[in-house]
C-alpha cells in the first residue's frame, strides 16, 4: 500500500506519493501504474522525499505522457502548496507552515524552486505562487528558435513546441481548437508526428511538450491556451505551468511583451479545448528583451482524494 494525495490545477491531475514507500528501482513503474486506468489516474506523479536541508522538499516527477521521469511540473507545485497546508503532509516531511505566507523550497531535476503559499484566517490556501525563474533559465540555455512543423511556422522554446493556433487555422480553416473534434485532433496528430520526427533523441526519446495559444480570450485573460502534449497517446492537459512559461518566452521573443514588469493572464483549464473558465497568471520582469524572472499561479487548485493505493 502507498499513501497518496490527488489534486488538480485547472484539470491537470497530480498525484503526490511518498518516496520512502516506493523502491527506487520500481519508482517509475509503480508511479505509472497509479497514473494509468483503472487506477487513481493522473497526468503527473510527484514522488516526495525529505531534502538535505530543513524546509526543503525533494521531488522526482513521473509523467504519464512521457512514461518516465520529467524534470519539472508547475501544476505539481500548485497542488503541493495546497496539500502542505490542508493535509498532514507538512508534518510528515517536517516542513514548517506559517501564516499569512509560508515559503517552501522544492528541489527538482531543474534546480531549486521557491513556492510561496498564501494562507487565510481559516488556515486554507488562498493562492500559491511558484518562482519559475530556474525553468526560464533552462529554456534560454537550451535556446529559442523559429522552426517549421508540418509546414507551419512555430517556435521551439527550450524543449517546447509553441504554436499560434491562428497559424494552424490559416492552413486548416476547419480546425476547431475549442471543440477539439476528431478532425482537429487529426491535425494536431500530424503536427506532433512531424515534431517528434524532427526532435527525436535517444536520451529523451520524444519531446511531449506542446503549447497551443491564440489571442482571443473569452473570459478575461490576455490570451488563451491548451497543452496537447501527447495527442497520439490521448493526453491533452487543460493547464500547464511550464507550458505557460514557454508561451511567455515565445511572446517575448516575438516582441509582443516588452521590457518592464507585467502580469499576463492565460485562459485555460476546465476542458481539453483551447481557453476555459480558469486563469493562469504570470508575473514577469523583462530586461533587454529577455524574461529575467517569472512567477506562476493558477486560479483553481483543488484536492480531490486522500488514501492508500494498492499496487
Amino acid at each position: 500500500m502507498i499513501d497518496f494525495i490527488k489534486g488538480h490545477m485547472g484539470g491537470d491531475e497530480i498525484v503526490l506519493l511518498r518516496g520512502d514507500q516506493l523502491p527506487e528501482e520500481d519508482a517509475v513503474k509503480d508511479a505509472l501504474k497509479i497514473l494509468n486506468a483503472p487506477h487513481i489516474r493522473g497526468h503527473q506523479a510527484g514522488i516526495l522525499y525529505e531534502g538535505k536541508n530543513k524546509g526543503v522538499l525533494r521531488v522526482k516527477i513521473v509523467g504519464a505522457s512521457e512514461r518516465g521521469f520529467i524534470s519539472m511540473c508547475g501544476g505539481l507545485t500548485q497542488v503541493l502548496g495546497k496539500a502542505l497546508v490542508e493535509t498532514d503532509l507538512s508534518k510528515y516531511f517536517k516542513v514548517t507552515i506559517e501564516r499569512p505566507i509560508s515559503r517552501v523550497m522544492l528541489e527538482t531535476d531543474d534546480g531549486l524552486f521557491c513556492i510561496d503559499i498564501e494562507i487565510d484566517h481559516r488556515k486554507k490556501v488562498k493562492r500559491v505562487w511558484t518562482n519559475m525563474t530556474p525553468y526560464v533559465n533552462k529554456c534560454y540555455k537550451i535556446g529559442i528558435q523559429p522552426i517549421k512543423v508540418a509546414g507551419i511556422e512555430a517556435l521551439k522554446v527550450g524543449e517546447y513546441l509553441v504554436m499560434d493556433a491562428d497559424r494552424i487555422k490559416k492552413k486548416y480553416p476547419n480546425a476547431n481548437f475549442k471543440a477539439m473534434d476528431e478532425a482537429t485532433l487529426k491535425i494536431l496528430e500530424k503536427i506532433q508526428l512531424d515534431w517528434n520526427k524532427k526532435w527525436y533523441s535517444k536520451e529523451r526519446r520524444y519531446l511531449y511538450n506542446f503549447s497551443l495559444y491564440d489571442m482571443h480570450p473569452e473570459h478575461g485573460g490576455n490570451l488563451r491556451a491548451v497543452f496537447p502534449h501527447n495527442v497520439l497517446g490521448g493526453y491533452i492537459e487543460p493547464a500547464c505551468g511550464t507550458g505557460s512559461v514557454a508561451i511567455i518566452l515565445a511572446l517575448t521573443a516575438l516582441g509582443k511583451i516588452t521590457d518592464g514588469f507585467s502580469e499576463v493572464s492565460i485562459e485555460c483549464g476546465g476542458n481539453i479545448g483551447i481557453g476555459g473558465p480558469d486563469i493562469s497568471t504570470l508575473r514577469i520582469n523583462v530586461k533587454d528583451g529577455r524574461v529575467a524572472n517569472a512567477y506562476f499561479s493558477h486560479s483553481l487548485v483543488e484536492l480531490l482524494a486522500i488514501g492508500k493505493a494498492y499496487i
